[in-house]
């Protein structure tokens, strides 16, 4: 399904990380998908699932509140606040309540 970037980006943080509705990744992430962080690579919808249940494992409230999005062209950048408390294992690191 194709949808311009900011309505992707709008219903991947909507249904699959507020709402925890993982098959919805399969509408919004490309199959050659790479996710970069200082410490991993993330390639491909199956292991961004794995991570993200992860995430939400360990984060069951996570909720992302969007306080700007801009889209042009390719690019889209979004200003958000995350929250969530830390119930369980993530990484190796026990869950803090906090």
């Amino acid at each position: 399904m194709f949808q311009s970037n900011e309505k992707t980006m709008r219903c991947f943080i909507e249904q699959v990380i507020n709402n925890g509705d993982l098959p919805v990744l399969d509408e919004v992430i490309h199959p050659n998908y790479v996710y970069h962080s200082p410490d991993q690579v993330v390639q491909g919808p199956e292991a961004l699932r794995d991570l993200l249940t992860a995430y939400c494992t360990a984060f069951p409230d996570l909720h992302i509140e969007i306080e700007e999005l801009v889209s042009a062209g390719n690019k889209t950048v979004i200003a958000f606040t995350l929250t969530g408390t830390h119930e369980g294992d993530l990484m190796g690191i026990p869950g803090t309540g906090r």
